[in-house]
Protein backbone atom coordinates (compact mmCIF):
# COMPACT_ATOMS: atom_id res chain seq x y z
CA UNK A 1 0.00 0.00 0.00
CA UNK A 2 1.16 3.59 -0.86
CA UNK A 3 0.73 5.97 2.33
CA UNK A 4 -0.41 8.98 1.37
CA UNK A 5 -1.28 10.57 4.58
CA UNK A 6 -5.46 10.73 3.94
CA UNK A 7 -8.62 9.22 5.33
CA UNK A 8 -8.36 6.38 2.22
CA UNK A 9 -5.29 5.29 3.84
CA UNK A 10 -7.27 4.63 7.00
CA UNK A 11 -10.17 2.98 5.42
CA UNK A 12 -7.62 0.89 3.12
CA UNK A 13 -6.20 -0.79 6.39
CA UNK A 14 -9.19 -1.08 8.30
CA UNK A 15 -10.96 -3.24 4.76
CA UNK A 16 -7.16 -5.52 4.78
CA UNK A 17 -7.86 -5.96 8.45
CA UNK A 18 -11.34 -7.53 7.79
CA UNK A 19 -9.75 -10.21 5.25
CA UNK A 20 -7.46 -10.72 7.60
CA UNK A 21 -9.72 -11.19 10.56
CA UNK A 22 -11.67 -13.74 8.03
CA UNK A 23 -8.46 -15.45 7.40
CA UNK A 24 -7.82 -16.28 11.18
CA UNK A 25 -11.46 -16.97 11.85
CA UNK A 26 -11.40 -19.94 9.03
CA UNK A 27 -7.90 -21.11 9.69
CA UNK A 28 -9.20 -23.92 12.45
CA UNK A 29 -12.32 -24.84 10.23
CA UNK A 30 -11.14 -28.92 9.00
CA UNK A 31 -13.10 -28.49 6.06
CA UNK A 32 -10.78 -27.23 3.21
CA UNK A 33 -13.50 -26.07 0.75
CA UNK A 34 -15.38 -24.11 3.80
CA UNK A 35 -12.71 -21.88 3.66
CA UNK A 36 -12.39 -21.14 -0.23
CA UNK A 37 -15.34 -18.08 0.00
CA UNK A 38 -16.82 -16.55 -2.72
CA UNK A 39 -15.76 -12.42 -3.07
CA UNK A 40 -19.25 -11.72 -1.89
CA UNK A 41 -18.66 -13.11 1.68
CA UNK A 42 -14.82 -12.31 1.43
CA UNK A 43 -16.18 -8.58 1.17
CA UNK A 44 -19.47 -8.67 3.83
CA UNK A 45 -16.53 -9.01 6.44
CA UNK A 46 -14.36 -6.60 5.17
CA UNK A 47 -16.84 -3.84 4.67
CA UNK A 48 -18.69 -4.57 8.22
CA UNK A 49 -14.87 -3.76 9.65
CA UNK A 50 -15.26 -0.58 7.55
CA UNK A 51 -18.81 0.29 9.29
CA UNK A 52 -18.10 -1.04 12.30
CA UNK A 53 -14.99 1.20 12.81
CA UNK A 54 -16.77 4.33 10.73
CA UNK A 55 -17.45 6.10 14.29
CA UNK A 56 -13.69 6.93 14.97
CA UNK A 57 -12.45 7.90 11.67
CA UNK A 58 -12.79 11.32 12.70
CA UNK A 59 -9.35 11.02 15.14
CA UNK A 60 -7.00 10.57 11.93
Amino acid sequence: MNSTNTLRDLVTIVHEGGHAVQSILDKPLELVDFKNIPSEVAELASMSMELISMEHWHHF
